[in-house]
């Protein structure tokens, strides 16, 4: 696990300018699921 992290944790905070990072697209659904939670828990 530590060799995996070793290797590739650069690609998962750093983009090339072209992909998403890792860490952004993990950032992006946590936000998006927070927001979708939220709006649905609202009573309509």
């Amino acid at each position: 696990m530590i060799e995996l992290l070793q290797e590739y944790w650069r690609p998962f905070l750093y983009s090339d300018g072209y992909h998403i990072t890792g860490l952004a697209m993990t950032m992006w659904l946590l936000s998006a699921s927070i927001c979708i939670g939220f709006l649905v828990s609202i009573p309509l």
